[in-house]
């Protein structure tokens, strides 16, 4: 998949909106792509490594919060650790602008929730 088809689809899924939302943080437009697995360890252009997210590089917007604060992005998906499989690692996003919610991401730009189980 190119870069661009990427792209493309993780910005389709986010309708434009940053899919993470942190309080206090969020500009709301997404400006910035976010490699949940950096390409510099493996991570590839593809939908389930990448979200939409606010910001101006790495200097402010939830972008920036993602790597400033490493444990809480690991812990929520937005990053994972080398040698995870991006789309085998719940993320937790907003979805629709509106709703919060966990689930895997996969390449065709789809969102699987995830239900806990009892």
């Amino acid at each position: 998949m190119s870069e661009t088809e990427c792209r493309d689809i993780v910005k389709e899924r986010s309708g434009g909106g940053c899919e993470i939302r942190i309080e206090g943080w969020c500009q709301g437009q997404a400006r910035e792509f976010q490699h949940r697995l950096p390409a510099g360890r493996g991570g590839l252009y593809v939908p389930s490594n990448g979200l939409a997210v606010c910001g101006h590089g790495n200097a402010d917007g939830c972008h920036g919060f993602i790597h400033r604060n490493p444990k809480v992005a690991t812990a929520n998906g937005w990053t994972v650790e080398s040698g995870v499989d991006p789309a085998l690692k719940p993320v937790e996003i907003w979805m629709w602008g509106h709703m919060k919610a966990c689930g895997l991401l996969d390449d065709d730009g789809g969102v699987h929730l995830r239900t806990e189980a009892a």
